[in-house]
């Protein structure tokens, strides 16, 4: 499958939105342009060369910040789609004759794509780690590519490390250092110095290949705007929140035996956190580190000290922002537990995401006295 049948197959949209990135990274994408207009001699351009440059250059930062968004989410169909695309710009711009290795053989251990002629043959890969170089490269020695691709390199399909400590030895069989470890970066100046009709023809076939720029054009862009909300709901938590709330009462021995941390929302949050301060104390009961919660509820039995009445504020803070939530207890003889009222503000803090008054609770103790 092309890699553009991929990014517009049905499969890949109930997952994704294919214009979500052009909002989402226009600072990088301006950033790269600002990055790279520094290298761009203005004298030795034309109009038409540099607006087939900025074509490859916008498209290409536009799919290395998809690939990186969704590795973190462990998406990663999307890297044996980029072999074809990533074989045919190298074949491009150096004048290669790259083959997909894995159409000869499948999944070809360590190697992607590979020059027969040259010698010359790369793994495709987004995963950028020195650990996941000497992966590769130990593939590569235990399975004597060397005999055949005596030039072998590492293309990261996002960006490369800044460095790397490379423990693996593949002297005398091939020489392999950081210099071949190379990313889109390393081929934009190359790119530069290619002439009119090879910069056309190479924004032609990105063009062809990445539906970024038509996507802004068709008439279903309601929907991959929806499909976009949900990817980044996926990765930071989205519209999700929570809330506590304390149950399984004791009243002869003033506790709750049930803290629970309930979950709404249909994305899971990430790095959760919250505090806990009771109002009339001034005090905080609890601070801690939550983590992740996907689950809708987590219960944790505990004895939880209560007096008669109780008046917390709790102050939540994940990947997807922050809020806090009121919640009131009170002990009831005829109810024989803690009465609840409880509301959660939302990351604004000017609306209500959620309330919650017990039944009885308004009845015996009037309405809540919330506070400011």
């Amino acid at each position: 499958m092309k890699l553009v049948d991929y990014l517009l197959s049905e499969d890949y949209k109930l997952i994704n939105s294919l214009n979500h990135f052009l909002s989402k990274v226009i600072e990088k994408i301006n950033s790269t342009f600002v990055f790279k207009s520094n290298e761009i001699n203005s004298k030795s351009m034309t109009l038409n060369s540099a607006k087939y440059y900025d074509i490859i250059i916008e498209n290409l930062t536009v799919l290395r910040e998809e690939i990186r968004s969704k590795s973190k989410i462990g998406l990663l169909d999307i890297n044996k789609h980029c072999e074809d695309f990533v074989k045919e710009i190298l074949n491009k711009v150096y004048g290669y004759e790259l083959i997909n290795l894995n159409r000869e053989t499948i999944n070809f251990p360590g190697l992607d794509i590979g020059d027969i002629n040259t010698g010359i043959a790369f793994q495709i890969s987004s995963t950028k780690t020195s650990v996941k170089i000497d992966n590769t490269l130990e593939m590569c020695l235990n399975k004597k590519h060397f005999d055949k691709f005596p030039k072998i390199s590492i293309f990261i399909l996002t960006s490369k490390q800044k460095s790397y400590s490379i423990k693996t030895v593949t002297a005398p069989h091939f020489h392999f250092t950081e210099k071949n470890i190379i990313d889109f970066d390393d081929i934009y100046q190359d790119i530069l110095q290619l002439d009119i009709d090879k910069k056309k023809d190479l924004s032609e076939y990105i063009e062809r290949e990445l539906p970024y720029r038509t996507v802004k054009s068709i008439e279903k862009k309601d929907v991959f705007a929806e499909y976009l909300t949900r990817i980044e709901g996926l990765q930071t938590g989205g519209n999700s929140f929570c809330y506590l709330m304390l149950y399984h009462f004791d009243l002869d021995r003033n506790i709750a035996q049930n803290f629970c941390i309930i979950k709404t929302g249909e994305f899971p949050l990430y790095d959760v956190r919250y505090r806990i301060l009771d109002m009339d104390a001034h005090v905080d009961i609890l601070r801690k580190t939550h983590g992740e919660l996907n689950a809708p509820a987590e219960f944790t039995i505990v004895k939880w000290g209560l007096p008669e009445k109780v008046y917390y504020r709790i102050f939540f803070s994940a990947r997807n922002g922050q809020w806090n939530q009121d919640l009131i207890l009170i002990k009831s003889v005829k109810s024989k537990c803690w009465l609840a009222a409880t509301k959660v503000r939302d990351k604004s803090g000017a609306n209500i995401a959620h309330q919650h008054i017990d039944i009885g609770f308004e009845v015996e103790f009037g309405s809540p006295n919330w506070r400011q």
